[in-house]
C-alpha cells in the first residue's frame, strides 16, 4: 500500500559492512538503461494482472502472477532478442573477439560496442515491493549510486528473462524472494549482493563466470540442479539458512573459501569437476556431502564442521584435503571412495569420525591426527589399498579397526606407519590384515590395547622382491655359500626365507611390546619368533657376522619353532628313539645268525628245506604266504637272540629299552642293572672273575657276575642320544611353558 516504508533496522550491519559501490559513467548509463527496461517489464505485468483478475476472476492469484510473469518476460526477451541476433551475425562476419572474464571485455570496437549495449546493471539496487518507499538513511544509502527500483508481485522474479550479456547485481539488495530459476547467466555477478528472503536458483545455469563473493543470504538459498559452466566463486559468501546445492554442477573451480554457513547446508549428490575450495569454510549446522562427487581436488583445509558433517558414499576421484579441519560433532565417511591421496594432517575429531566401509586406494594421510577425550574413529570393514600414515596421531579417544556390518574386516594392503602413536584410550585391532609388517616403533600407548585377531600376511619370503614393495626393500641374501659350501643346496643363501623390509625386526619388537601391554601371551611368542626370523642376513649372517646366532635360530627354528610348538619337539624325540633303537640293533652281535630273506631268493617250504616253487609248484597262495612270514619269524627269532645266550629278553627289546633309558636322559645317565642287561643281550659279556668273552651257547647259573662289552660306538650313540633328547626335552618343557605361563 502506497505509504507504507520497509523497516531496515535489522540491516545496518551489513551495510557497515560492504564496500562503496564504484560505478563508472559507463556502467551508470548502462543501469539507466537496464532500470528502464526493468521499470517497462513491471509495468507490463502489472497491467496483465489487472486485466487477468477483470476478465479471469475464475484465476487464482498464484496462476494470475505466472501468466504476468511471462508478459514482463516478454517485455524484457524483445530487447534481449534484438542482441542475440546482431552477436550471432558478427559472429558470422567473423566481426566477434571477446575475453568472456569477470566483466566480459571486447578485443575490438563492434564487439565493445555490443557487450556495453547487452549488459545489464543492477549494482547497489534497492528491489522494493511497488507502492513502497524504504526509510530514508545516512551512510551508503545516501549515496547517488545506490537506487530504489519497485516490483511487481510477491517477489522478484526473472524467470524466463534472457541475459545476452553480462548481469551484474553487485552490492543490490533483495528484500523479497527473489527467483532465478530455469535463467541462463552469461557472466553474473553477485558480489556483496543481499538476499533478505529466498534466493532461488534451481535448474540456473552460468555459462560463465558467477561471481557471488561477500554476498549474504538471509533465507533459504536454492542452487539445487544448477550448473555452473565456469568458476563459481562464493568467497566470504554468508548463508544464515539453509543452503541447498544438491545435484548441481559445478564444470570449472568452486570457491567456498572463508564462507559460512549458519545453517545447513546441502551439496548432497553434488558434482565437481574441477577443484573445490572450502578453505576455511565455516559450518555451523549439518553438512552434507553424501553422494557427492569430486573429480578434482577438493580443499577443506581449516575448515570447521560444528555439526554433523556427512561424506556418506563421497567419490573423491582426486585427492581430498582436510588438512588442521575440526569436526566439533559427529562426521561420517560410510561407504566414501577416496581414488587419490587423502590428507587428513592435524585434523581434530572431537565426536565420532566413521570410517566404515571406507576405500582408500592410494596413500591415506593422517599425520598429527588428534582425537579429543569425546571422539571416537572407526575403521569398520575400511580397505586400505595404498600406505597409511598414523604418524604422531594424538588419540584421547578410542580408535578401532575392526569387523564391517559386511563381515569383512580392515584390510592394509600396503605399509602402515603408526609410530611415535601416542593413547590413552582403548586401541581396538579386530580382524585387522596387514600385507607388510606395521611399523608402532616408539609408540606411547598407555590404555591396554586389544590385539584380536592381527595378520600379517607377507613379512618374509624365499623369492626375489616383489615389484610392488615399497622402495629400499632389498634381498640381503648373499649370492652364494663360500667355497665348498657352494655345491651343497642345504647351504644355499638362497633358499632361505628373509624379511624385505630392513626395518622388520625393530617393528616386531614394537609389536611384541604392544603383546606385552595387552598381556597377549599367543602373539607376545609369534612376534618374537618373527623378530628373530627378521634380524637374518640383517644382524645375523650365515658365513659372516654373528654365524653362530644365524645357525642356532635355524635350529631353534626347525626343532620346536622358536618354542611354540609342543608336538615337534616330541614327534622327533619319539622318531629319534626309534632311529637309535633300529642303531643299537644294528650294531647287535648276532649270534649264527641267518642269512637275511630276500625277494630274489624264495621262501623254504613249510615241511622242506626246499624252496617253496620247487617244493610244490601247486601250493596255494596262502600257503605261500603263510610259508613266508613262517620263515620271517624264525629269522627275526634268530636275530633276536641275545649276544650272551640270556633267555629273558630278546636283542629287539633291549634295543629298544636301550634307546628309551637314553631317551629320558637321566635313566640312560645313570646306568643300572637293567642297563647292563641290555648292554650284555646287544653286545656280550665279560666273566668278571676271568676276563673271558662268554659264549652264546654256554650255561651260566649267574649272569650278573658278567660285564657288558660295550662297542665304542654304541658309546658314541648313546651320548649323541642323551645330549640330543636333552635338547628336545627342553624345548618340550619350553614350549608348555610358554602355553601355560600366567604372568
Amino acid at each position: 500500500m502506497a505509504g507504507d516504508r520497509v523497516a531496515d533496522d535489522d540491516h545496518e550491519d551489513d551495510e557497515a559492512e560492504r564496500p562503496e559501490i564504484k560505478l563508472s559513467p559507463e556502467e551508470l548509463k548502462a543501469r539507466e538503461r537496464t532500470i528502464a527496461l526493468w521499470k517497462k517489464c513491471q509495468k507490463a505485468k502489472r497491467a496483465k494482472m489487472d486485466r487477468l483478475r477483470k476478465e479471469q476472476p475464475e484465476l487464482s492469484e498464484t496462476q494470475i502472477i505466472y501468466e504476468a510473469q511471462k508478459e514482463a518476460a516478454r517485455v524484457w526477451n524483445d530487447w534481449a532478442d534484438g542482441l542475440i541476433a546482431s552477436r550471432k551475425t558478427l559472429a558470422e562476419t567473423g566481426e566477434w573477439e571477446a575475453d568472456l572474464g569477470w566483466r566480459e571485455e571486447g578485443l575490438n570496437d563492434e564487439t565493445t560496442i555490443w557487450l556495453f549495449k547487452a549488459r545489464a546493471v543492477f549494482s547497489g539496487v534497492y528491489f522494493i515491493p511497488a507502492g513502497q518507499i524504504p526509510e530514508k538513511r545516512s551512510g551508503r544509502q545516501a549515496d547517488p549510486s545506490v537506487i530504489s527500483i519497485p516490483f511487481e508481485g510477491s517477489g522478484i522474479d526473472f524467470t524466463g528473462f534472457l541475459f545476452p550479456g553480462a548481469i551484474l547485481f553487485e552490492n543490490a539488495t533483495f528484500l523479497a524472494d527473489a527467483s532465478f530459476r530455469g535463467v541462463t547467466f552469461g557472466a553474473a555477478n553477485f558480489a556483496g549482493a543481499t538476499f533478505r528472503a529466498y534466493a532461488y536458483f534451481k535448474s540456473a545455469i552460468f555459462r560463465s563466470v558467477s561471481n557471488f563473493t561477500r554476498a549474504t543470504f538471509k533465507s533459504v538459498a536454492n542452487f539445487a540442479k544448477a550448473t555452473f559452466g565456469s568458476v563459481a566463486n562464493f568467497t566470504r559468501a554468508t548463508f544464515r539458512a539453509s543452503a541447498f546445492f544438491m545435484s548441481a554442477t559445478f564444470r570449472a573451480g568452486a570457491n567456498f573459501t572463508n564462507a559460512t554457513f549458519r545453517a545447513s547446508a546441502f551439496f548432497g549428490d553434488a558434482t565437481f569437476r574441477v577443484e573445490a575450495n572450502f578453505t576455511n569454510a565455516t559450518f555451523r549446522a549439518n553438512a552434507y556431502f553424501g553422494d557427492a562427487t569430486f573429480r578434482a581436488n577438493a580443499y577443506f583445509p581449516y575448515a570447521t564442521f560444528r555439526a554433523y558433517a556427512s561424506f556418506r558414499n563421497t567419490t573423491f576421484r582426486a585427492s581430498p584435503y582436510f588438512t588442521g579441519a575440526t569436526f566439533r560433532t559427529d562426521a561420517s565417511f560410510e561407504s566414501t571412495t577416496f581414488r587419490a591421496d587423502t590428507n587428513f594432517r592435524n585434523a581434530t575429531f572431537r565426536a565420532e569420525a566413521d570410517f566404515r566401509s571406507a576405500t582408500f586406494r592410494t596413500y591415506a594421510f593422517f599425520f598429527r591426527l588428534s582425537v579429543e577425550e569425546e571422539g571416537f574413529l572407526s575403521f569398520a570393514g575400511t580397505e586400505f589399498r595404498g600406505p597409511v600414515n598414523f604418524r604422531l596421531a594424538d588419540l584421547k579417544g578410542p580408535l578401532q579397526f575392526q569387523v564391517g556390518k559386511n563381515r569383512k574386516g580392515v584390510d592394509f594392503r600396503s605399509t602402515a606407519d603408526f609410530r611415535h602413536l601416542h593413547s590413552t584410550r582403548s586401541l581396538w585391532f579386530q580382524n585387522v590384515r596387514f600385507e607388510h609388517v606395521p611399523d608402532f616403533r616408539e609408540h606411547q600407548i598407555s590404555h591396554r590395547p586389544e590385539l584380536g585377531d592381527i595378520r600379517i600376511e607377507s613379512p618374509f619370503q624365499i623369492g626375489a622382491p616383489k615389484e610392488e614393495s615399497p622402495e629400499g626393500w632389498n634381498d640381503p641374501r648373499p649370492e652364494h655359500a663360500p667355497g665348498f659350501l657352494r655345491r651343497i643346496s642345504l647351504f644355499d643363501p638362497k633358499r632361505f626365507e628373509y624379511a624385505p623390509d630392513s626395518e622388520a625386526a625393530e617393528k616386531f619388537k614394537a609389536l611384541r611390546g604392544l603383546a606385552v601391554l595387552a598381556n597377549d601371551h599367543d602373539k607376545e611368542r609369534d612376534y618374537f619368533a618373527s623378530e628373530l626370523k627378521a634380524l637374518r642376513f640383517r644382524a645375523h649372517h650365515p658365513y659372516g657376522q654373528n654365524w653362530v646366532l644365524f645357525w642356532l635360530g635355524l635350529v631353534y627354528e626347525s626343532l620346536s619353532d622358536f618354542g611354540r610348538s609342543v608336538w615337534r619337539p616330541v614327534m622327533l624325540w619319539f622318531g629319534s628313539v626309534v632311529l637309535f633303537w633300529f642303531a643299537f640293533l644294528a650294531l647287535h652281535s648276532v649270534p649264527e645268525s641267518p642269512p637275511p630273506v630276500t625277494m630274489t631268493e624264495p621262501p623254504l617250504s613249510v615241511h622242506t628245506s626246499v624252496p617253496i616253487e620247487r617244493a610244490n609248484k601247486e601250493t596255494d597262495w596262502r600257503d605261500r604266504l603263510s610259508a613266508f612270514f613262517g620263515a620271517g619269524r624264525r629269522w627275526i627269532a634268530a636275530y633276536n637272540r641275545c649276544a650272551d645266550g640270556a633267555e629273558a629278553n630278546g636283542a629287539i627289546t633291549s634295543a629298544l629299552g636301550l634307546s628309551f633309558r637314553n631317551g629320558l636322559v637321566f635313566m640312560g645317565a645313570a646306568g643300572g642293572i637293567k642297563a647292563e642287561q641290555n648292554y650284555t643281550c646287544l653286545y656280550g659279556g665279560m666273566d668278571r672273575m676271568t676276563g673271558r668273552i662268554v659264549r652264546p651257547d654256554e650255561r651260566r647259573e649267574n649272569r650278573a657276575a658278567l660285564v657288558p662289552v660295550v662297542p665304542p660306538l654304541v658309546s658314541v650313540l648313546s651320548v649323541l642320544q642323551v645330549l640330543w633328547s636333552a635338547v628336545l626335552i627342553f624345548l618340550f618343557g619350553l614350549a608348555l611353558r610358554n602355553h601355560f605361563r600366567v604372568k
